[in-house]
């Protein structure tokens, strides 16, 4: 409950230093390993800081984007929240800032590995990353099309509507 409170308290709590803020949200989710809640609501409230903080965003590094895509090999096996939030800040980083083709293609890549097998949440969230990334028709198109984004979007939108049909009745 507090890492959801203070989620919400992040766009009005601007005395927080940008530079801090990454570093400590990150030492919580490793100091919750063993604690699955508390990791859903630390991620929710980073999605909440990448959302917020334009300066935070412009801050993270290769070695912060490689943590997020570690930590979501790792969480596919556990909980789809989890998932659900590390993509939403992989398409954040990736359609609000600059960033080269290598990251755009990592980073394309892992959307389309975890959409293959999750829950219609965390598929919807992959679609809406890669609309997100790829909707201006400006970001990498050469990584767009040799990844056959387009091809990805027309088999899994019939597939995201049978999952939530079956979700919906559980």
């Amino acid at each position: 409950k507090c890492a959801i409170c203070l989620g919400h308290s992040l766009s009005a709590l601007r005395e927080w230093q940008p530079e801090t803020l990454w570093n400590d949200l990150q030492k919580a989710v490793a100091a919750a390993v063993a604690d699955e809640s508390a990791q859903e609501s630390i991620a929710s409230t980073m999605v909440v800081a990448l959302r917020s903080r334009e300066t935070l965003r412009r801050q993270i590094q290769a070695d912060d984007l490689n943590k997020l895509l570690m930590w979501l090999s790792t969480a596919v096996a556990t909980s789809s929240v989890i998932v659900r939030d590390i993509v939403c800040m992989l398409g954040i980083l990736c359609s609000q800032e600059p960033h080269p083709a290598q990251v755009n293609e990592r980073v394309c890549q892992a959307l389309l590995k975890c959409g293959e097998s999750q829950s219609a949440m965390v598929l919807s969230e992959v679609l809406n990353s890669l609309m997100d990334i790829y909707g201006d028709d400006e970001c990498h198109p050469n990584v767009f099309d040799s990844l056959n984004v387009l091809g990805f979007f027309q088999t899994t939108l019939p597939q995201l509507k049978k999952r939530i049909a079956v979700e919906g009745r559980t």
